[in-house]
């Protein structure tokens, strides 16, 4: 910083703040110049007079860009340029909290917090961090790739969450804000005017939209809103059932095979793994899962999986109980009953 009260020249280089010819600095032109703290870090630099001048990234120690300041930058530019606002409203600090409280997987909870920070990789996001891509949505092949549109706007996205039968606002979803959708879908998870199925299943149906769209992105896979739908449903009946085993009249008797109506504690040496299976004379899809708690009843792990080409109900129960009993073993569980 230069002192105050003199004369400063625009134009002045850092060849000027040397001796000429010897390569040093000249001290008494750097300490009449700047103040004495950065006037001590200039002279403590050695100067490379025999070297070209090249630049330099002045926002980092080494003097190299990297993308991460250069966000960094971008970020603190924005930070400095906002308006200078009190906390955030009530409303807008009860959505974020609410997400985590959701009744659904962390890994869903982290999806959808994602989803309101704009931190899912769609086409526009992608264009506004400086990389190339067409926006028009691969699904559709009409709108921009957005968020909003991606999960809510979507021809594919509006007809799984109309087959889902969720209520919408009178104006409808929002075309263009992710905020607005998202506290829709979180007070609808908490009204008794929704069925069970739609209030359990809602972000599950919000993951496997985003998983539908990955697919046909990355694998060119196309899923229509009834399967998606499933998916969704299937899922949700599988995680309610291994974290409120008790709560039977919540899941659909159709959803899922054998439910034991009541869970009793094993010993305090021992754990226990409940296993569950289901299967469809229809489209003969079959799954299975198990579920692993201590004598107190806390979870200890969990898995689940799909089988194909199964024949029979009873066929499905046994393949659950060998693939349970084998993942016991990988997992050297030896004091456990099922």
């Amino acid at each position: 910083m230069y002192k105050q009260d003199i004369v400063v020249d625009l134009t002045l280089n850092v060849a000027d703040l040397l001796i000429p010819q010897t390569g040093l600095w000249d001290t008494h032109k750097i300490n009449e110049l700047f103040i004495e703290e950065d006037a001590a870090s200039i002279l403590s630099i050695k100067p490379l007079i025999h070297k070209e001048d090249s630049l330099c990234w002045g926002f980092t120690r080494e003097g190299s860009y990297s993308s991460q300041s250069g966000y960094k930058l971008i970020d603190t530019l924005k930070k400095l340029q906002a308006p200078i606002n009190g906390s955030l409203p009530p409303i807008e600090k009860n959505l974020w909290k609410n997400i985590w409280k959701l009744q659904t997987t962390p890994k869903i909870c982290h999806f959808i917090w994602r989803a309101l920070a704009g931190a899912l990789a769609v086409a526009e996001q992608l264009r506004y961090r400086g990389i190339p891509v067409d926006r028009t949505c691969k699904a559709c092949g009409a709108g921009y790739e957005s968020i909003c549109h991606t999960l809510f706007n979507c021809p594919v996205a509006r007809d799984t969450w109309s087959a889902a039968g969720l209520p919408l606002p009178e104006r409808g979803l929002s075309q263009n804000s992710v905020f607005l959708n998202i506290h829709h879908l979180v007070a609808c998870t908490k009204s008794k005017s929704c069925s069970t199925q739609l209030r359990q299943s809602i972000p599950w149906v919000l993951w496997q939209i985003w998983k539908a769209r990955n697919a046909l992105v990355f694998e060119n896979i196309r899923m229509d809103p009834a399967t998606i739908l499933r998916k969704a449903e299937e899922e949700s009946n599988i995680w309610f059932e291994l974290n409120y085993p008790d709560a039977r009249a919540t899941i659909p008797s159709n959803s899922l095979g054998t439910i034991t109506p009541s869970w009793k504690a094993p010993a305090d040496d021992i754990v226990k793994c409940n296993i569950a299976s289901s299967w469809s004379d229809t489209s003969r899809k079959s799954g299975a899962s198990w579920i692993v708690r201590n004598s107190r009843g806390k979870v200890l792990m969990h898995g689940r999986r799909s089988f194909s080409s199964v024949q029979s109900r009873e066929l499905v129960e046994l393949l659950a109980i060998f693939w349970a009993i084998e993942s016991m073993n990988s997992m050297r569980k030896d004091k456990i009953i099922f």
